[in-house]
């Protein structure tokens, strides 16, 4: 898995790493579902999430210590 490592380029070259869509009720076999895929996403280091599940994102993300 080299998201971290792709992430930090990204940002290396001036960009803000920005995932989506992530959703409660789409699962995908490498992330899970909605808060497990939430949790790894903004624990690989990106800055911002569009989600149709705003309420788990607001939920997970004080947890990891992600900025507001």
């Amino acid at each position: 898995d080299d998201a971290r490592q792709r992430i930090a380029e990204a940002r290396a070259a001036g960009f803000d790493v920005i995932a989506w869509t992530f959703a409660d009720d789409a699962f995908d076999r490498r992330f899970g579902a909605g808060a497990e895929e939430l949790r790894r996403a903004l624990g690989h280091g990106v800055d911002a999430v569009f989600t149709d599940s705003p309420s788990t994102a607001a939920r997970v993300r004080p947890a990891l210590g992600a900025r507001p």
